[in-house]
């Protein structure tokens, strides 16, 4: 299995396709497994980079303090590994943080930047969620439960009426790797402590945002203040999806991403 050694880690990742580098990032506790079938459709086009965050899958747990920055730094450190000195950046949920953090910070390292069901920082309501799941795995809940307990937070009341993703959302996640409760916490510490929106301005890439408009976790109208924070972004809403975007609606997501990357 690839691993680099970067920022003081071993980071976890994989790599296909040839061309102009784009690198996925995921969100919290979610490893490589994320894009594992996009990427295979961006690397028709791209070289893709896809990584397990510091925390999560087979790249390091560390008990250090964990931030935004140091998880940019991560992202940095796994870029230069693979002497790529500058890249389109597709960033997730906690990922976008991550992306929106190496755009404010080290512009010169973005070319284009794409969030995906993003925010600048996170509201009350999935803040109760998160600790609230954190105490059920430190209690060791049965994973089927816990799943069980995200999967409203994390797809559409239109996704979830039918069972038959239910059943594709279950298969998923026998794929993905369980988070130590350390990664958790340590992803959710670089979460709670994040808070972009007097920077946004500061964001030069030419820069696409995509929103749900079923997220419960970013609801639309954060959404939309993101993309007014931020010069000259692009918003796409999606209708009937939630914030598993690249799950509910993959190809729609696809050709959005690419249509902004090829102009």
């Amino acid at each position: 299995m690839p691993k680099a050694k970067a920022n003081n880690i071993d980071i976890y990742y994989e790599e296909y396709g040839q061309g102009d580098p784009l690198v996925l990032i995921s969100g919290l506790a979610s490893d490589h497994t994320t894009w594992s079938e996009i990427a295979k459709i961006f690397a028709n086009d791209f070289r893709v980079i896809i990584f397990d965050n510091r925390g999560i899958g087979e790249t390091t747990v560390s008990d250090a303090s964990c931030s935004m920055d140091v998880l940019a730094n991560d992202t940095l450190a796994l870029m230069d590994s693979l002497g790529i000195a500058k890249a389109h950046i597709l960033g997730q949920s906690m990922g976008g943080a991550i992306a929106q953090t190496i755009a404010i910070n080290h512009p010169e390292r973005i070319d284009k930047l794409i969030l995906s069901a993003s925010f600048y920082k996170i509201n009350a309501a999935p803040r109760y969620a998160i600790q609230a799941i954190i105490k059920l795995i430190e209690r060791e809940v049965d994973p089927a439960i816990l799943g069980e307990v995200i999967m409203p937070w994390a797809y559409s009341s239109t996704f979830l009426s039918d069972q038959k993703n239910i059943k594709k959302i279950i298969e998923r996640s026998k794929k993905r790797s369980t988070p130590s409760l350390l990664g958790y916490k340590k992803q959710w510490e670089a979460i709670d402590s994040f808070n972009s929106f007097a920077s946004l301005k500061k964001i030069k890439s030419p820069t696409l945002i995509i929103g749900a408009e079923e997220d419960i976790i970013v609801p639309v109208q954060e959404t939309e203040k993101m993309a007014q924070g931020i010069p000259g972004a692009k918003l796409e809403m999606l209708p009937l999806t939630g914030h598993s975007v690249w799950f509910e609606a993959p190809n729609k997501v696809c050709e959005i991403v690419l249509e902004f990357l090829k102009k």
